[in-house]
């Protein structure tokens, strides 16, 4: 299993290293969609597409559509069979369309990709270092495994663009959008209001941090006391730390991860705030939602996936290096700043595909060549 692990984190890092040079040596400074990304919006399409037995809740969405939403008559009782009722409305309607297995695989992709990388060349003038993040910090590992919290997050990017226009209609109505695919949505919008409210700095990135240790500590006190009370002992499961499972060790190593990649990068970028704020204001702005982001994730030590809430912050990273690479250096301290980052995100790639994106199946197949089967 761990020779399985590491040949799967080796190839997934190649494939990422190789798709980010190919963009970088044909991306240009422009706001108007390219050729390459087209070619990288079809590749990610087509990888995503054709997978099988990717992701943990791979055969869960592929048994729902294929085998429970066939049994439903209308929209309406697939809003009325669950909360989070958004992937399986889009899967009812591919279905009266199309009987191919695997087409809601393919509709996601189709979804996903375009919108990052669109939203990637209109946000930034170098789309690339973007898709660096978003492949090496492993988000499209991600994308191809939790479908649901996918498609809220890409929601809640438009929500936080309509935030900052101060749209509020807008965004109120993007982030009910994205509860209907994954609740969460509703925590994060908060979280974003606050991060608007949060200057990037040193003082308060350790502010952050100390908050998360509370939370932490105080996850721990609330769930004695819950056990001690007769009334509240069925809850105290809630507050249970992972770290005493065996089967949560790695989730848990995981969210530790997190916590130090994405302290490290809003160190090095705090380092140059005020010239990315002077190049770019609203990525320096961005860099609170990191902040808060790595907040979530320390408190989420205790429970893991309370980390996927971080998720939703995390991926406006990718709007916010490229304003870190934009900046202008002296020639020593460029090579120095660009190695570091490219140091940083290959380490960080190949840690968090094995601990952080939870894709138990450690190898990728492909619907040609195997069958969906139940982990």
């Amino acid at each position: 299993m761990k020779s399985q692990m590491m040949t799967y984190d080796i190839l997934y890092t190649i494939f990422s290293i190789a798709c980010i040079m190919l963009y970088i040596i044909f991306d240009k400074k422009t706001k108007k969609i390219q050729p390459i990304d087209i070619i990288m919006i079809v590749i990610l399409i087509v990888v995503s597409g054709i997978r099988c037995n990717v992701g943990s809740d791979y055969y869960v969405y592929y048994s729902a559509y294929n085998d429970w939403l066939s049994k439903l008559d209308s929209i309406g009782d697939v809003i009325q069979s669950n909360n989070q009722f958004g992937l399986y409305v889009l899967g009812f309607i591919l279905k009266n369309i199309t009987e191919f297995p695997y087409a809601l695989f393919w509709l996601i992709a189709c979804m996903i990709y375009p919108c990052m990388i669109i939203y990637m060349r209109k946000k930034t003038n170098n789309p690339s270092i973007g898709f660096m993040c978003y492949t090496l910090l492993g988000f499209f590992a991600i994308s191809n495994n939790i479908l649901k919290q996918t498609m809220a997050m890409l929601m809640m990017v438009y929500a936080y663009e309509s935030l900052v226009k101060n749209k509020k209609i807008k965004f109120v109505l993007a982030t009910l959008l994205a509860t209907t695919f994954h609740t969460t949505a509703i925590v994060v919008a908060i979280l974003m209001i606050l991060a608007r409210k949060i200057k990037p700095s040193y003082k308060n990135l350790l502010l952050c941090i100390l908050i998360g240790v509370v939370g932490f500590l105080a996850y721990n006190v609330i769930g004695n006391i819950v056990s001690h009370i007769s009334i509240l002992e069925r809850y105290q499961t809630y507050f249970i730390n992972t770290t005493t499972y065996s089967s949560m060790i790695k989730e848990t190593i995981g969210v530790v991860g997190y916590a130090i990649i994405y302290i490290a990068i809003v160190t090095l970028l705090i380092s140059k705030k005020e010239q990315i704020k002077e190049n770019d204001e609203e990525a320096y702005k961005r860099i609170s939602l990191l902040m808060v982001g790595i907040a979530i994730s320390i408190f989420s030590i205790n429970n893991w996936t309370i980390n996927r809430i971080a998720l939703y912050l995390y991926q406006f990273v990718i709007t916010i290096m490229p304003a870190l690479f934009a900046v202008k250096y002296s020639p020593k301290e460029k090579r120095n700043y660009m190695f570091m980052i490219l140091i940083l995100l290959v380490s960080a790639c190949l840690f968090l595909t094995i601990f952080a994106a939870e894709n138990e199946y450690y190898s990728y197949q492909t619907y040609f060549n195997t069958e969906p089967m139940p982990y």
